[in-house]
C-alpha cells in the first residue's frame, strides 16, 4: 500500500471518530478537563495535516482542507439536534484556525522530510 492510501485510510478513520464525537450526546461522552475549544483545534489542525503530510501541496490538499472547514460547519449545525450539545461560532473559527495550523504543518514536515 502506497503512502497516500494510507494517509487516505487514516484520514477517512479520523473524519469518522470526529463525526461520531461531534454528534454524540453531551450525556453520553466521558467528562473531559481539557477545553472545548482547544480540542476543535487540535481535531482540525490534524485533520489537515494528515491530507498536507500525505498528498503534499496539490489541488487535492487544497480541496481536502475546505472539506474540514464544511465538515466543521456540518457538525456545528448537526449538533443543534443532538440533547446536551449547542452551536457555536467559535467552535467553529477554533476549527478553521485548526485546519490552517494543521495545513501549514504539515507542508513544513513534508517540506523538512524531502530535503
Amino acid at each position: 500500500m502506497n503512502r497516500e492510501r494510507i494517509g487516505l485510510v487514516i484520514w477517512f478513520l479520523a473524519i469518522c471518530i470526529t463525526t461520531v464525537g461531534s454528534l454524540t450526546p453531551s450525556a453520553s461522552l466521558p467528562e473531559l478537563k481539557a477545553s472545548d475549544k482547544g480540542l476543535h483545534f487540535i481535531t482540525y489542525s490534524i485533520l489537515s495535516f494528515i491530507p498536507a503530510l500525505t498528498f503534499g501541496w496539490t489541488r487535492k490538499v487544497v480541496l481536502a482542507c475546505l472539506a474540514m472547514v464544511v465538515l466543521g460547519l456540518g457538525l456545528e449545525f448537526g449538533q443543534l439536534w443532538i440533547p446536551g450539545r449547542s452551536f457555536e461560532t467559535s467552535d467553529i473559527l477554533a476549527n478553521g484556525l485548526g485546519v490552517l495550523i494543521g495545513l501549514i504543518s504539515g507542508i513544513m514536515v513534508r517540506r523538512l522530510r524531502a530535503s
